[in-house]
């Protein structure tokens, strides 16, 4: 049995320059049933998106990792890519979701240094700059990203409020990836909190906290 994928030649160097990238995929089907589609999720070290992480790598809370989002066999000129929302859990099954992106724009409770919109429901591929966390009393952080398939006009958003709470979008398909970061205790004792700062400590609870608002 013969098997073939297509990606962007940017995307097929900077696989190669790692074995085992943080990478999620799922199929979503087009607008009307038109087609189906493959959505790739992936997790880069570095702005310009070139450069891969490895699920062999550490994360450690407030390093900026750089998500990409994209379709690459959707034709340009024909849909746009929108990520609606992004949202964190601490298990795969978990009913606990941590809203990170809403409508297309970084929630409202969000600051813009945790999570920022490059570019998104401007072409084939959506991409975001964000700060690693953790969610109390997990060791780990499954990512999930909600996708719309739109035209230029449907995708088009302005994030204030107002526009937030209107904007309605088609959701095509989910797709994630999963993250794992180090340092995993919350405790502000300091036997406990030994390998890490105190502006550290103080930056993952507030932001927890915050999380824990969106509830």
């Amino acid at each position: 049995m013969n098997v073939s994928c297509s990606y962007p030649l940017y995307i097929n160097v900077a696989l190669n320059m790692t074995l085992h990238p943080i990478l999620g995929s799922t199929e979503i089907t087009g607008p009307s049933g038109n087609g189906t589609y493959t959505a790739l999720m992936m997790a880069f070290k570095n702005a310009e998106f070139t450069t891969p992480l490895s699920d062999s790598e550490t994360l450690t809370v407030e390093d900026t990792i750089y998500i990409s989002v994209l379709i690459p066999d959707l034709a340009a000129g024909t849909f746009n890519l929108k990520v609606v929302t992004i949202y964190a859990s601490p298990t795969e099954s978990s009913p606990i979701k941590y809203y990170l992106l809403q409508n297309g724009c970084p929630a409202s409770d969000v600051s813009a240094d945790q999570l920022s919109v490059v570019t998104n429901g401007n072409g084939t591929e959506a991409r975001f700059a964000m700060k690693v966390f953790k969610i109390a009393s997990s060791a780990n952080v499954y990512l999930y990203a909600d996708l719309s398939l739109c035209t230029a006009a449907d995708c088009a958003t302005t994030c204030t409020s107002q526009s937030k709470s209107d904007l309605s979008q088609n959701i095509a398909g989910r797709v994630s990836i999963y993250l794992d970061a180090a340092d995993t205790s919350y405790n502000l004792d300091a036997s406990s909190a030994s390998g890490f700062s105190m502006p550290w400590t103080l930056s993952a609870l507030i932001f927890s906290w915050i999380l824990m608002k969106l509830m």
